[in-house]
């Protein structure tokens, strides 16, 4: 969806909701917020309509209280270009995921834990700010729709049960087995490496021979460190002769579970991403494109 249809689909759903009453945020304030890149341009169409919305039980905060989210910094670390910017009154704040970091389009709207605000507990609201808005005030409540990490990994298996032919993955591991095999390798792995891991125990891609390290076969990366000293990123595998491939963990710098190519010496914070791990094995597995692993 481009960002024309997202701005023209806010604009038609705030034009209906917000109301004779409505007083856009304060100008001032919402320039500069635009200019750093604080505010997306489709929630920025809101704001200058009407400073925060109630909706049911959803409510859009107002600019201020966007800006001044206590969880601002987490939740651009894991979304970058993304922003929180309303809640349920409970327990789910909204994240408009402006960089599509969870591969579920840019501008969807998802839904993540209040305390625990990383992908893990994400959940894909809409496609768009505006359909979002129109669900809420439908009374829809999307963000008790299942976890978008439980949705890729079953997307995941299905697909590694299909294309035995492109994929040999080996079983995985009991669950005690697994625990102690990751323990051993003094390893973090993020919620989507886990979830593979829970699926395969690795495995080899038979057109390249590129292979997905499994649980025995983790090793943190050296140099790699979250601020408490933990490794911030592990190796699962190598581009054939040619860079390895990390896959970050939590609490590092970059969005946990990217999967990075990182070349000899390279600087770990500048190596190009292929993306999020599940969907990434998702579209390599599924593609019948020539240069495809």
């Amino acid at each position: 969806m481009t960002i024309e249809t997202r701005i023209a689909n806010v604009e038609a759903a705030v034009k209906r909701l917000a109301g004779p009453a409505a007083r856009p945020a304060a100008r001032s304030q919402l320039a500069m917020a635009m200019a750093d890149g604080s505010v997306p341009l489709e929630l920025a169409v809101l704001y200058q309509v009407t400073d925060g919305l109630i909706l049911n039980e959803a409510e859009i905060w107002d600019l201020g209280d966007t800006l001044g989210y206590a969880g601002r910094v987490a939740v651009t670390r894991e979304y970058p270009l993304g922003v929180a910017f309303g809640w349920n009154r409970s327990d789910v704040v909204f994240v408009l995921d402006a960089g599509d970091t969870m591969h579920a389009g840019a501008g969807s709207v998802l839904a993540v834990d209040s305390v625990y605000t990383g992908p893990e507990s994400a959940v894909h609201c809409a496609p768009d700010l505006g359909s979002f808005l129109e669900a809420v005030s439908r009374g829809e409540r999307p963000w008790r729709a299942a976890r978008l990490i439980d949705r890729q990994a079953a997307k995941l298996a299905q697909l590694i049960s299909h294309y035995t032919d492109r994929v040999d993955a080996r079983p995985p591991l009991p669950e005690a087995t697994l625990a102690a095999a990751i323990a051993s390798r003094e390893v973090s792995p993020g919620a989507e490496l886990l979830a593979f891991l829970g699926i395969a125990n690795g495995l080899r891609f038979t057109r390249t021979g590129l292979e997905i390290a499994g649980a025995a076969d983790l090793a943190p990366v050296p140099g790699i460190r979250r601020p408490d000293g933990a490794p911030g990123a592990i190796r699962v595998g190598r581009v054939a002769k040619g860079p390895e491939l990390i896959v970050t963990a939590p609490g590092w710098a970059r969005p946990s579970d990217l999967v990075l190519q990182l070349a000899h010496g390279g600087d770990p914070l500048e190596a190009p991403s292929f993306g999020r791990l599940l969907p990434v094995l998702i579209g390599w597995i599924g593609s019948d494109a020539e240069n495809a692993p």
